[in-house]
């Protein structure tokens, strides 16, 4: 009967034992029973048994070519060529764990588990800074955090070109800043601290928000302005958010602060959790890191200060920008380690080594992650006006972090080409998925415009607020001021407190009470849909011809007032009146 290897379909002879080494015609010899027997022991675990009908072999027969001789005995990674070169022994019944087959035709494949599952590298020599010793210089990776390592980056990198091209479209509009060739520091973060840790950057932030844990198709919807976004289709690129991760933030060097600032949040609660604070080299300089490493170094904050330093501040190289570009020294007091970016091995360890300096109680520590963007800037950057085609190409092809962990997976036997085909495949198809979404999900309605600026609705009105005791006269500034949960309501939306005044950042649909006069109101002439009053200013006069009948039915109306007397401003036409007890507002323009 046939028996099909993976080198084709050859027949079977049962003369060809003659070949055997000190064997008799018809037989086998000891010494090949003996290296047979192991094979026939595991076979089971890399081929796949059919049984079809034994055909004729008289029929069927045909002279074979002069196989090679046997290999000695060897380990079960070279059982396939075992399976090969001792293909005579298998005239003999098969034998399974199920039993004896006869007449069967065996298919051999390639078994996963000859493919190496642990493997250990040589990783890149770390400068450092006010250390004594860095991290390891020698690496262990597992064959499951290789592929893993491997499809978070790819599928980052297919992100960001998706973004690219639907940028491109005009299907993305406004700031994009994206992240390919620097997969290796988000991957390299992330496998290094736990999901509690808290991690914030600046607004080339796509990557960081896939890494914790926010799918493609949120993201991509976000980047297009669709209401199945991370941040509901109203943040855009520099704008998402997840748990532990907050955001990006587009002034630039403003996170470092936030940073250091949830850091503090972090020892002063005791949690044992850290806060990995990530700029770039561009607001390296900005005066605001300094002083976050100041306060983080003062009170020892559980903080990783990394800059991401991709060689270009915009368009402006790093040695043009800064006097000194070792920015891992740029703490002074603080230690620091220069890291390779492009090797999510070595950003790995370093990143492991950095969040045990901090967990111990040591204070900050900053990294600096020698890197490079592929894309400009910005999308708006082209990103070769100030280098040049070829100085990418060779990063690519050189440095690609990508690639480099590819390779050494492939060269280790930790896994197959055809393996990271079909990641490949998958990933195209989750980002291709992704974008349909994003383009077809519809667009956030007006009235979700002003959603979600408040963590949670507040209460109609403060429960605790006695609506008799009434301001008096003399005492209304100091009586308002002193009472904290004074709230004015604008259709379930803080309008007004005494301590935070802030009315709602879309001040052009405001009316605002101008800060520094307690005579006067500034109105908007566009809108009365919300009011902005200053907790200094209850002064005014009543005006008893200010009514008007239809203001409980028009946007602005309907206002609670708590402890407020009967007032009026007006500024030109604009008219705007208090009226107790019901507390209720009334607004109007004079038509001429």
């Amino acid at each position: 009967m046939p028996i099909t290897y993976d080198r084709g379909l050859l027949p079977f002879d049962p003369h060809r034992v003659r070949h055997c080494p000190g064997g008799e015609p018809g037989s086998l010899s000891r010494r090949s029973q003996d290296a047979v027997k192991p094979l026939l022991i595991d076979l089971s675990a890399y081929v796949s048994v059919t049984s079809p009908e034994a055909p004729d072999l008289a029929k069927t027969q045909r002279q074979p070519p002069k196989p090679p001789p046997p290999p000695p005995v060897s380990t079960r990674a070279h059982d396939a060529e075992l399976v090969s070169c001792q293909s005579d022994a298998l005239d003999a019944p098969l034998r399974t764990t199920t039993g004896i087959l006869h007449g069967a035709r065996v298919m051999v494949s390639r078994s996963y588990a000859d493919l190496t599952t642990q493997a250990t590298f040589d990783i890149k020599r770390c400068d450092l800074h006010r250390l004594e010793e860095g991290p390891p210089l020698r690496a262990e990776l597992t064959r499951d955090q290789g592929l893993q390592y491997y499809r978070t980056m790819q599928t980052v990198r297919r992100m960001e070109l998706k973004a690219d091209q639907l940028y491109k479209q005009k299907i993305i509009r406004g700031f994009c800043h994206l992240y390919d060739g620097q997969e290796a520091c988000a991957v390299g973060i992330e496998a290094a601290i736990t999901p509690s840790d808290h991690l914030i950057t600046a607004y080339r932030a796509h990557a960081y928000t896939y890494t914790r844990g926010v799918s493609v198709k949120e993201i991509l919807a976000e980047l297009t302005g669709r209401k199945g976004g991370v941040a509901k289709g109203k943040g855009g690129s520099m704008h998402m958010y997840a748990p532990h991760f907050y955001g990006g933030n587009g002034i630039v060097g403003a996170q470092v602060p936030l940073g250091a600032g949830i850091a503090l949040a972090c020892r002063y609660q005791g949690n044992n959790q850290i806060c990995v604070t990530l700029y770039g080299d561009g607001a390296a300089n900005q005066g605001q890191i300094f002083e976050s490493y100041n306060m983080a170094a003062l009170w020892k904050l559980p903080c990783i200060f990394i800059c991401e330093n991709n060689k270009y501040g915009m368009g402006t190289s790093v040695e043009r920008a800064a006097a000194c570009t070792d920015y891992y020294k740029r703490g002074d007091y603080i230690p620091g380690i220069r890291v390779d970016g492009m090797d999510v091995l070595c950003v790995r360890e370093a990143a492991k080594f950095a969040a045990d300096h901090c967990r111990s109680g040591k204070g900050p520590i900053i990294m600096e992650l020698q890197t490079y963007r592929y894309h400009g800037h910005s999308m708006s950057d082209p990103g070769v006006s100030y280098r040049t085609r070829e100085e990418i190409q060779e990063v690519r092809s050189k440095s690609d972090p990508i690639s480099l962990l590819k390779e050494r997976m492939l060269a280790n036997n930790m896994a197959s080409a055809e393996e990271f085909k079909v990641i490949d495949i998958a990933i195209r198809k989750e980002v291709e998925d992704a974008a349909q979404f994003a383009t077809s999900d519809p667009e956030p309605p007006l009235d979700e415009l002003c959603n979600h600026i408040f963590k949670s609705s507040p209460p109609l009105e403060d429960p605790h607020h006695d609506h008799e005791d009434s301001v008096g006269d003399d005492d209304s500034l100091t009586s308002c001021a002193s009472r904290p949960n004074f709230i004015v309501l604008v259709h379930n939306h803080v309008a007004f407190s005494c301590r935070h005044h802030q009315l709602h950042p879309a001040a052009s649909s405001c009316i605002q009470l101008h800060s520094a006069s307690s005579s006067f109101i500034q109105l908007h002439p566009a809108a009365f849909s919300f009011i902005q009053l200053h907790p200094a200013v209850f002064r005014g006069s009543h005006d008893p011809t200010c009514t008007d009948t239809n203001a409980a039915e028009r946007p602005g109306s309907g206002v609670r007032y708590s402890n407020v007397r009967h007032q009026n401003w007006s500024t030109g036409n604009h008219h705007v009146s208090l009226e107790p007890p019901t507390g209720q507002i009334h607004s109007h323009t004079d038509v001429n």
